[in-house]
């Protein structure tokens, strides 16, 4: 049998058609019918379809119209511009470009107007395992002006920043899908919706979150980002530049291989005290959560600490 997650409805006039299936074990997608092959009266069970077939069948034709409209997003033009940009600095650095090349094929990208505010408001996310872009703001795209639509870049740079370093590791024996999205971990706990003649399809249930180590992911991918784009503009406390000083480079490249481990490694090697290390950690994440000044001063005031110690160790 065939493990297969459901990760995205496909829709026409609001309607269900089918939905996108990822196979768990070989990151394969497949496309499912929800309605007949020729009709659109739904069937008892979904059934697995090839939408590149040069089939006549109007359902297939469906499809690949619903497929096309989806990725045919007013972002488009600005991920592929990103994603080129990012390719060439992983070369440029030695970082891998695998996740980049997993989750391009079936990325869903979506700008929404529903933000309020009566001055511009804007914001993104990249939502994973589902493997969509979202920027939201409260203006029309073509009324956006000039420098609001450098804005808009800045977003989707930092979200495809989040994308290349984002993948999963499926356990059979538990339905469970270990992610990372860099430096943030957490399990999706699946289970089962319904079972087909190959395919078992599944869908999340439950996600639980490993320790909090959002700070990191999201001000190295803002250190990263300015090295990608010169003007690019922080929505972070720039701790990024400090941490990626005080590793040698090192917590940059733990970050596109997952590991953890090395912040505690390099700050223990500075100051041998965790519990420095967590209050750091903890102080970072209340800042950028809550732009809190005087949490986001003191996160600096101990960077600088271990930046000093670093500076004394290498006299």
């Amino acid at each position: 049998m065939n493990h297969i997650l459901k990760i995205r409805n496909i829709k026409r006039n609001n309607k269900d058609i089918g939905f996108i299936g990822v196979d768990l074990e070989t990151g394969i997608y497949k496309y499912y019918s929800t309605v007949g092959r020729d009709s659109l009266e739904r069937v008892e069970k979904p059934f697995c379809i090839d939408i590149q077939s040069s089939s006549s069948s109007y359902l297939n034709y469906l499809l690949r119209q619903e497929l096309k409209s989806l990725n045919a997003s007013l972002l488009n033009n600005h991920i592929q511009k990103y994603e080129a940009i990012q390719r060439s600095y992983n070369l440029s650095k030695g970082f891998s470009n695998n996740d980049l090349d997993r989750n391009i094929p079936s990325l869903i990208s979506e700008y929404r107007n529903d933000l309020w505010g009566s001055y511009f408001t804007y914001g993104g996310k990249y939502n994973f395992p589902l493997n969509e872009i979202i920027v939201s703001t409260n203006k029309n795209w073509y009324d956006l002006t000039q420098t609001q639509m450098k804005l808009i870049e800045d977003v989707v740079i930092h979200e495809v920043g989040h994308m290349a370093v984002s993948k999963y590791t499926y356990k059979a024996c538990s339905k469970e899908l270990d992610c990372h999205i860099g430096f943030i971990t957490f399990t999706i706990v699946l289970v089962t919706a319904f079972e087909l003649e190959e395919d078992i399809i599944y869908i999340p249930a439950k996600k639980r979150i490993a320790q909090d180590f959002t700070c990191l992911e999201e001000t190295i991918n803002e250190f990263e980002c300015s090295n990608m784009k010169a003007d690019y503009h922080f929505r972070y406390p720039e701790y990024g530049y400090l941490l990626s000083e005080i590793s040698d480079g090192s917590l940059v490249r733990a970050r596109h291989e997952g590991d953890i481990v090395e912040y505690f490694r390099v700050m223990k090697d500075l100051i041998s005290d965790e519990c420095l290390a967590n209050e750091l950690l903890e102080l970072m994440n209340s800042s950028i959560e809550s732009d809190n000044k005087e949490q986001r001063d003191k996160s600096f005031r101990l960077l600088q600490k271990y930046r000093d110690v670093k500076s004394q160790k290498n006299l």
